[in-house]
C-alpha cells in the first residue's frame, strides 16, 4: 500500500516536472549559457592542459551549484497554485511519501541537468572524453542526489516567501558546502589520478549527507507543507 502510493506520487512528480518542462529547460539553458561563458574564460587565459584538469572539477561543481540552485526554486509553484497538498493531505496521504517523491523527481532532473553541463564543460574546455569522464556519473549520483534531499525541504521552506528566489540560495548554498567540498575532491581524484576511491572519507561525507538529508525531510516536510 505504502509502496503503491510512492510510486503514484514519485510518478506525478516526474511527469509534472517534465511535463511543464520549466526547471529542465532552465537548468539545461543556463547550464550551457554559464559552461559558454567559462569556456571563453578559460580559453582567453590560454591554460595548458594540465591545468585546465586541475581546474575542471571545482569549475564543474560551481556551475553545477550555481545553476541548479536558481532553476528549482519554482518547483513547488504548480502544487501550490492547484492546492495539490491540500488535497493530498486530505486524501490521507502521508506528508514523509510527498517528500520523498518530491525529492527523486528533483533528483532526476538535476540529474539529467548535471550530464548536460558535464558534457558542455568538457567540450568547451577541450578536454578529452575519457572513461574517467563517464566515471563522474557515478560520483554524480550521490551528489545529486544529496543537494535534491536538501533542496526538496527548502523549497518548501521558502515557497511562500515574496523574494524566495534570493532566498532559496543564501539559505541552500551554505549548507551545500560539504557536498560541494566531497564532490570536488572526489571529481580531482578521478580525473588527475584516474581513480574513484569509495572507501574515501570524503564519499562516506557524501553519504551521511544524503542520509542526514533525507531524515530531515521525512521528520519536517510535514511542517513545511501545513504552514
Amino acid at each position: 500500500m505504502i509502496l503503491s502510493r510512492l510510486l503514484l506520487l514519485i510518478k506525478k512528480d516526474v511527469q509534472l516536472e517534465f511535463r511543464t518542462k520549466e526547471t529542465l529547460v532552465l537548468l539545461i539553458s543556463s547550464g550551457l549559457l554559464i559552461s559558454g561563458v567559462v569556456g571563453a574564460g578559460v580559453s582567453a587565459t590560454f591554460l595548458n592542459a594540465e591545468t585546465v584538469s586541475r581546474i575542471f572539477p571545482m569549475l564543474l561543481w560551481v556551475v553545477f551549484l550555481l545553476v541548479s540552485t536558481t532553476a528549482v526554486f519554482r518547483s513547488h509553484d504548480s502544487e501550490l497554485e492547484g492546492h495539490a497538498f491540500e488535497g493530498l493531505l486530505l486524501a490521507g496521504v502521508s506528508p514523509a511519501l510527498m517528500y520523498l517523491a518530491k525529492f527523486i523527481a528533483i533528483w532526476c532532473v538535476l540529474f539529467v541537468g548535471f550530464v548536460v553541463i558535464d558534457f558542455s564543460l568538457v567540450m568547451l574546455l577541450g578536454m578529452t572524453l575519457t572513461s574517467k569522464i563517464w566515471l563522474t556519473f557515478l560520483i554524480a549520483a550521490p551528489v545529486t542526489g544529496s543537494y535534491s534531499a536538501l533542496i526538496a525541504l527548502l523549497i518548501g521552506v521558502s515557497s511562500t516567501a515574496q523574494l524566495k528566489g534570493v532566498i532559496l540560495p543564501i539559505i541552500a548554498i551554505p549548507l551545500f558546502f560539504p557536498i560541494f567540498f566531497a564532490a570536488t575532491e572526489l571529481t580531482a581524484n578521478l580525473v588527475l589520478r584516474g581513480e574513484l576511491d569509495l572507501s574515501s572519507p570524503w564519499f562516506s561525507i557524501l553519504v551521511v549527507a544524503w542520509t542526514l538529508y533525507v531524515l530531515a525531510g521525512v521528520n519536517l516536510y510535514e511542517y513545511v507543507i501545513r504552514e
